[in-house]
């Protein structure tokens, strides 16, 4: 079969723009960012991220980079390791990171030789140097029972019942909810942290948001 000059050159013109888009489509596929130009943000990178941004940006930003912290969970993560000897459903949203990051849906952080904790759910920034934080992290202890808990907690941020002022908000508090104990309390400070604690058998899991 044999075509017009002008017919050959039509032809050739429209392959050449089809191999450039499948080239672009593979390109694009093969590097994440450049499809959607959103920077994986971990905790091993907060720090420099932070420091790209700078000061002045989040000062005009007034320390918000509206990464969509407060859209709701719209699946759930199986999550499984053997230091904690639990299986959890961890709450995650695509979304979450806003139009210029994107986040794992958990992260599990180890530091020396203390137990791990798994740190997720949404990241904002906040605190005085606009520090990037997952809402909530998980961690594990020995079993302790709730009466030697509440005691040391009070030693350690000296709570005095008859002073203006505590770091430990009060004491925590207790109840029993399907045969589990649960106890909860707040810490004040830079910023006020809510946490809780499930007692079990083998180890405590605390629940820092």
């Amino acid at each position: 079969m044999k075509f017009e000059p002008k017919y050959l050159l039509l032809i050739t013109t429209a392959m050449f723009f089809v191999v450039v888009l499948l080239l672009t489509y593979v390109a694009l596929n093969r590097n994440p960012k450049a499809a959607n130009q959103r920077t994986l943000l971990e905790n091993h990178n907060y720090q420099e991220v932070r420091d790209e941004i700078g000061d002045e940006t989040f000062a005009a930003l007034k320390c918000d980079l509206n990464l969509r912290e407060n859209l709701p969970a719209d699946e759930y993560i199986p999550f499984e390791h053997e230091d904690f000897e639990i299986t959890l459903d961890l709450p995650f949203n695509k979304a979450w990171g806003g139009e210029s990051f994107f986040i794992p849906p958990y992260e599990i952080i180890e530091i020396g030789t203390s137990s791990p904790r798994v740190s997720f759910g949404p990241i904002k920034n906040g605190g005085h140097d606009c520090s990037f934080f997952r809402y909530f992290d998980l961690s594990i202890d020995d079993a302790i029972n709730p009466d030697v808990f509440a005691d040391r907690l009070i030693d350690k941020y000296e709570y005095d019942p008859e002073a203006d002022y505590n770091d430990l908000v009060h004491p925590p508090t207790f109840e029993n909810i399907g045969g589990i104990t649960i106890g909860s309390y707040q810490i004040t400070g830079a910023c006020a942290t809510n946490h809780a604690v499930i007692f079990g058998k083998e180890h405590n899991y605390l629940l820092d948001s």
